[in-house]
């Protein structure tokens, strides 16, 4: 039996459109600070100042305040940006995949992360513009996945029922509670898993 029609292709961002190694960011801050990682660890992202960030609590002057604040450090708001930011790296061969499937039919992204990305997507990530329609973001929605009221507020902006949506997430925990939503799902671990997936629900081309 052929799977369900798909009127959207929802793809995550980090993990599965951009590959991300948040190491080298660690091991950067972690000098500038004089702080050992763990530390830095604990401070930004075990405290919950980062997940505070993806769900928009803070705008991208706030965010680079805090850090600063939190660090002792002092970096300019575009150094900082790149610190953030350099975690992330485009895959070509994924976003090869996007183009063919916007010819089949809708792509969108959901993501969490906050609005620093965004700001950044026009001059750091060109190759993501125009690709993604739309491109959300945890920070607008207030609510980061696996939650409930993450997948149901970005459904809703896209305007589509949830069978006829297939989400794309390198994250188990993700793509399971979008399942129970009733979501299709695609658990992302690489590329060529992902094509083998598109091209059986007939959404690339031959």
């Amino acid at each position: 039996m052929p799977p369900p029609p798909i009127s959207v292709v929802l793809f995550d961002l980090g993990g599965v459109v951009c590959p991300f190694d948040p190491a080298p960011r660690l091991t950067r801050l972690a000098s500038l600070s004089q702080l050992p990682e763990h530390e830095v660890q604990r401070r930004i992202c075990e405290s919950g100042l980062t997940a505070d960030f993806d769900r928009g609590r803070y705008t991208s002057a706030e965010w680079h305040e805090i850090v600063c604040k939190e660090l002792g450090i002092n970096v300019t708001p575009d150094e900082f940006e790149d610190l953030m930011l350099s975690i992330l790296t485009p895959d070509l061969e994924v976003l090869a995949l996007v183009d063919q499937v916007r010819t089949h039919t809708r792509v969108a992204m959901l993501t969490d992360n906050p609005p620093l990305l965004l700001e950044a997507i026009p001059h750091r990530f060109p190759e993501l513009l125009g690709r993604f329609d739309p491109m959300l973001f945890s920070f607008q929605f207030q609510a980061l996945k696996p939650s409930a009221e993450a997948f149901e507020r970005a459904l809703a902006r896209l305007d589509a029922p949830a069978h006829e949506v297939l989400f794309i997430d390198d994250t188990a925990a993700n793509t399971e509670a979008a399942a129970a939503l009733g979501m299709q799902t695609h658990h992302f671990t690489t590329a060529a898993a992902l094509e083998a997936e598109l091209r059986a629900r007939a959404l690339l081309d031959r």
